[in-house]
C-alpha cells in the first residue's frame, strides 16, 4: 500500500532573485524531503554573484550539480527587460517545458518546505484520484531588515475552493501535470507572464487552473513563508507604472537615483544623499527600477554645468541669500516668503551655488504664492484640491490616489493649495495609477 502511495516524481520549480541569504534554505528544505522521488529546476532571473556564490555552495555546481536531481538555469535576461514580462511566470512556464514529474509544485527563494511536504501532498493526491490540486497551510513569518521576526501567523486552509484567486500561496499548492497540458491547449501557456501579473500572478494562474478543478485543502502546515521589507509584494504594492519626475528612489543595494525626463540619475554626492535621506527615498523593485535607462550622475560636474545640474531641487545663492527651484534645466526665483515657509526651506535643506554658477542658467519664470496659470506651478511637487491630489508634470496636472501618495512618501502637508477655477483651468495629465490586475 505504500508503495501505491508514494509513487510518481514532484516536480520543483524554484524561482530565484537576489535572494543570497535564504535562497539556500529554500533548496536544502528540498534536498531534505522525506519523499525522494523529486526533481528540482532552480530558475535564477540572472541574480548577482552573491546569490550565485551561495547556490553553488549548496549544489556544488551550477552547470552540473551533485545531486543529478537538480538542475540550474540562469534566465541572462537584460535588466531593461525584466519590466516586460511577469518573470516569475515566465521562468515557471520554461520550467514546466523542462521537466518530466507527474506532479508539479512551486517555490521562491524566500520560502522553505518542512520535511514531510511532498510526501503529504503526493500521498493526497495518490489517495485520491479524482483531485488534481492541493494546497495546505503556511506560516508567514514578517521580519524586519536584520531578519529579527517581528509576528508571524498561519495562513489556513478555507476548504474546497473554486475561487482560491488570492487566498492561496503558490508556495502552498501541488497539481498534476495534466492540468498544465489543458490550460497550455486552451490559453497558448501555463502560467499568463503578462506584465500586469507581476504583483499576483499566482491568482492569475489559478484563475485558469479553477476552470477545471477546484482546489482541495490539507490542513497541516507545510510551508514557510518569510515577508520582509525586501519581499516583492511589499515593494511592489502602490508603486505606478510610470515614476513622477522629482521622485528620489532606492535600490535594493540602497544607491540613491533621481528620476528625471525617463532616466534614473545615480546621486554621487554626500550634501545630496543627505538631502535624500532614508525618510525620502522610495524603494522600488527592480522590474519598475531597471526599465529607466542609467541618466548622467549626479556628481560634481554638476556644478561646472547647468544642464548637468538635476532638476526639481531648491537652491540657495550663497552671496545674496536668494532661493530658487530648478525646472527644465532653468532656474526659477522664488520670492515669496510664504512658500519659503511652506516647504520649511532652510540652508540645510537646500544646495549651496555660487552666484557665478547661477547665472550660467536659463532664466525662467518667478514662482510666486498666488498661482495664476499653468506656469506658475513647479514640475514634481504636490498640489491639492479638496480631497483631491495632484503631482504636476510638464505643467500639467497629475491626479494621484492616496495610497499611492502615501507609498511614494509624498509629505502631504507640503501640498500647494488650489481653487476650482485653477483646476478647472489647468491642462491635465495622465494620472497616476498601480496597474494590477483583480482576480
Amino acid at each position: 500500500m505504500k508503495e501505491s502511495i508514494e509513487k510518481g516524481k514532484v516536480t520543483v520549480i524554484l524561482t530565484s532573485y537576489n535572494k543570497p541569504k535564504t535562497v539556500t534554505s529554500a533548496i536544502e528544505s528540498v534536498m531534505n524531503q522525506s519523499y525522494k522521488n523529486w526533481e528540482l529546476f532552480i530558475m535564477d532571473d540572472s541574480s548577482n554573484i552573491q546569490t550565485h556564490n551561495e547556490i553553488r555552495r549548496i549544489i556544488g555546481s551550477l552547470t552540473q550539480p551533485s545531486d543529478k536531481r537538480i538542475f540550474f538555469y540562469n534566465s541572462m535576461v537584460k535588466d531593461q527587460d525584466r519590466y516586460k514580462t511577469t518573470r516569475y511566470a515566465t521562468l515557471i512556464n520554461q520550467a514546466i517545458e523542462l521537466s518530466s514529474g507527474e506532479f508539479i509544485t512551486y517555490l521562491t527563494d524566500d520560502n522553505y518546505y518542512l520535511k514531510n511536504r511532498l510526501q503529504v501532498m503526493v500521498q493526497h493526491l495518490n489517495r485520491y484520484p479524482k483531485f488534481e490540486t492541493v494546497y495546505s497551510k503556511q506560516v508567514i513569518k514578517f521580519l524586519d531588515a536584520r531578519g529579527k521576526v517581528l509576528k508571524e501567523r498561519i495562513r489556513g486552509t478555507k476548504g474546497i475552493l473554486n475561487k482560491p484567486q488570492n487566498k492561496v500561496d503558490h508556495c502552498s499548492v501541488m497539481h498534476r501535470r495534466v492540468l498544465c497540458e489543458r490550460i497550455k491547449k486552451r490559453y497558448g501557456s501555463c502560467w499568463d507572464d503578462d506584465s500586469s501579473n507581476w504583483h499576483n500572478g499566482d491568482a492569475a494562474f489559478w484563475d485558469r487552473m479553477v476552470k477545471y478543478s477546484p482546489f482541495y485543502p490539507i490542513d497541516e502546515v507545510l510551508d514557510i513563508c518569510f515577508k520582509t521589507p525586501h519581499s516583492f509584494q511589499t515593494l511592489n504594492a502602490y508603486v505606478p507604472s510610470d515614476l513622477p519626475n522629482g521622485i528620489v528612489i532606492k535600490d535594493m543595494s540602497n544607491q540613491f537615483f533621481l528620476i528625471e525626463d525617463g532616466s534614473r540619475r545615480l546621486i554621487e554626492i554626500d550634501k545630496f544623499k543627505h538631502n535624500y535621506n532614508h525618510n525620502v527615498a522610495v524603494n522600488i523593485p527592480d522590474p519598475i527600477l531597471l526599465k529607466y535607462p542609467i541618466g548622467e550622475p549626479i556628481n560634481t560636474k554638476i556644478f561646472n554645468e547647468p544642464n548637468l545640474f538635476p532638476n526639481y531641487r531648491f537652491v540657495f545663492e550663497e552671496e545674496t541669500r536668494k532661493v530658487y527651484f530648478t525646472e527644465n534645466h532653468q532656474i526659477r526665483r522664488i520670492r515669496s516668503q510664504n512658500l519659503k515657509k511652506h516647504f520649511n526651506l532652510t540652508h540645510s535643506n537646500m544646495i549651496d551655488l555660487k552666484k557665478q554658477f547661477i547665472k550660467k542658467f536659463p532664466i525662467g519664470p518667478d514662482v510666486e504664492w498666488e498661482i495664476v496659470n499653468s506656469k506658475s506651478i513647479m514640475d514634481g511637487l504636490l498640489y491639492k484640491f479638496k480631497l483631491n491630489y495632484y503631482v504636476a508634470q510638464n505643467h500639467k496636472l497629475c491626479l494621484i490616489p492616496n495610497k499611492i501618495l502615501k507609498r511614494l512618501k509624498y509629505h502631504e502637508g507640503r501640498a500647494i493649495l488650489l481653487n476650482r477655477i485653477l483646476v478647472d483651468r489647468m491642462e491635465k495629465g495622465v494620472p497616476f495609477n498601480w496597474n494590477v490586475k483583480r482576480y
